[in-house]
């Protein structure tokens, strides 16, 4: 670029130089020789188009130059006043006129061109494959060449902290706290500012420390109307006018929409993730949750987990102690998405690993899985609520405990009552030890036991109620139904409509047993 500006002034001086030669060897001898000296307006706006109103006012100066030994040549011959001297005289005084209004229009295009076609440029970088920085980065050595700045960086924020996004002409990392830096004074003021002295400026310090500094110039980004970073070129010979200025506002412009871009493409892969996420999670969910209900003589027993958007550990299990007994649980672990899922598969194989045909533990079987959930669990801070019966079928005695879960309710036909039975507990894996109580009931032909995990009684509406565990008790305390199947889809109907449009933000699960009267 450097050299190319070079080529150009000299290749401009040269047709100065022959102008005047051609001039010298008229003046005197052709009639036309006066009209001749306007050819200098040809240099005067190839300058100007190259070097704005500076290259024209020295094409000027410098042609006025070569004419003083012409013009003394007639003051010496003819006088003062005489036609050739004061002829020759106004030529002096026009060329510097002609030169200035050459210069500020021809300048004023020449810019215009020039910041059109960097534009245009940027418009085929922005449509090329590159990482955000390399762009940045291009833009940035791009602009520099336009304004002809020795460097520039695009500082980005978020809060109180600064990235140097990218930069170019300055090595050095970042250094100086954001809150004393010039790019948090122009952000928090939302426009340009530039000056000739800001090495000596106490005021402001730049993002990254380098070289000395000059002049700068820095435009704020903006997105969506507001600031979110800053753009500045520092150290340009002569300082920044308002030309470079308007120049480095435009620049802000396309640095705001690549910002943009990059953000909707951040945006678009970080829901392909999710949605990655959420497919597997449910893949791993389905795998462990069971494919089939165990038949179990005199009862009937259903369960369902329904999905959120956003999957959990909701899980229901059952596993076969030393015959006749059952154990049967639902569980909810901690965390969302692929993390609650792996956690859940956890989950299930512990209680599957260590119970299956096991005799019937002489204290609750939380006992027995607390140890072995913490030992996997804790490291990662994660829990599991769990509420579980063990079912001995042919008395119906049921051993009920629960650990973090909502407590399962009893809905019993010969008292005609429905209540949550009393047992709480931590989760298991919060603590590495702990002794959990147990209740004994018995559940009679025409009695219901109902296991619901915290989606279902948190379920909100577009007021922000909850749907709540009285709600939860009243509905199964007056439903009609005449079989678990019924009673679950109740339920899940009812949450539905409690709902609305609005979507669950956890996991539904929900466990029925019921001993129907003709089992008596």
């Amino acid at each position: 670029m450097k050299l190319h500006r070079r080529i150009q002034a000299l290749l401009i001086v040269l047709e100065v130089i022959l102008i005047t030669g051609m001039l010298y060897v008229a003046e005197g001898r052709v009639s036309a020789a006066p009209v001749l000296r306007y050819l200098y307006l040809l240099p005067m706006a190839q300058a100007a188009l190259a070097f704005s109103l500076t290259g024209s006012m020295m094409v000027a100066l410098l042609a006025d130059l070569l004419f003083v030994p012409l013009f003394a040549t007639r003051l010496a011959q003819n006088g003062v006043l005489a036609g050739p001297t004061l002829e020759l005289a106004v030529t002096l005084v026009l060329l510097p006129v002609l030169a200035y209004f050459a210069g500020s229009s021809w300048g004023r295009l020449s810019r215009q061109r020039e910041l059109y076609q960097f534009l245009s440029d940027m418009g085929d970088l922005f449509g090329r494959s590159l990482p955000r920085e390399a762009l940045l980065r291009q833009l940035l050595e791009q602009g520099a060449g336009l304004i002809e700045a020795a460097g520039g960086e695009i500082v980005l924020v978020d809060g109180a902290r600064a990235e140097v996004a990218a930069s170019w002409g300055i090595t050095a990392k970042a250094s100086a706290p954001y809150t004393h830096s010039l790019a948090h004074y122009v952000v928090t003021h939302n426009r340009t500012w530039s000056t000739m002295n800001l090495e000596y400026d106490t005021t402001f310090e730049r993002v990254s420390a380098g070289p000395r500094i000059d002049a700068a110039v820095v435009v704020p980004l903006r997105l969506g109307g507001k600031s979110v970073g800053a753009l500045a070129f520092y150290n340009r010979p002569g300082g920044f006018g308002r030309h470079e200025q308007a120049a480095v506002e435009a620049m802000g412009g396309k640095v705001s929409v690549v910002l943009e871009n990059y953000q909707h493409i951040q945006a678009l892969a970080e829901r392909e993730r999710l949605q990655r996420e959420f497919s597997l999670a449910a893949e791993v969910q389905s795998r462990f949750l069971p494919t089939a209900v165990p038949e179990i003589g005199g009862y009937e027993i259903v369960g369902r987990t329904l999905p959120a958007r956003e999957i959990g550990g909701d899980f229901f299990c059952f596993v076969p102690l030393q015959a006749p007994h059952w154990y049967i649980a639902v569980g909810d672990v901690s965390g969302k998405g692929v993390v609650g899922a792996f956690f859940m598969a956890i989950a299930t194989s512990l209680i599957d690993v260590q119970l299956r045909d096991q005799l019937v533990p002489a204290t609750s079987a939380l006992d027995t899985l607390n140890p072995w959930f913490y030992s996997r669990m804790s490291p990662q801070k994660h829990n599991t609520a769990l509420g579980h019966l063990v079912l001995e079928p042919t008395s119906g005695q049921v051993r009920v405990g629960n650990a973090g879960l909502i407590a399962p309710l009893y809905r019993c036909s010969a008292r005609a009552t429905c209540d949550y039975v009393d047992v709480v507990g931590l989760p298991l894996g919060v603590v590495p030890k702990l002794a959990y109580t147990e209740q004994t009931l018995t559940l009679a032909p025409g009695d219901w036991l109902v296991l619901a995990s915290d989606g279902v009684v948190e379920a909100r509406n577009s007021s922000g109620a909850y749907f709540g565990l009285d709600t939860l008790r009243q509905l199964v305390a007056s439903a009609t139904a005449t079989s678990a199947t019924e009673l679950l889809e109740l339920i899940f109907s009812a949450v539905k409509e409690f709902c609305a449009a609005v979507e669950p933000h956890d996991d539904m699960t929900v466990l029925v047993i019921h001993r129907p009267p003709s089992a008596a």
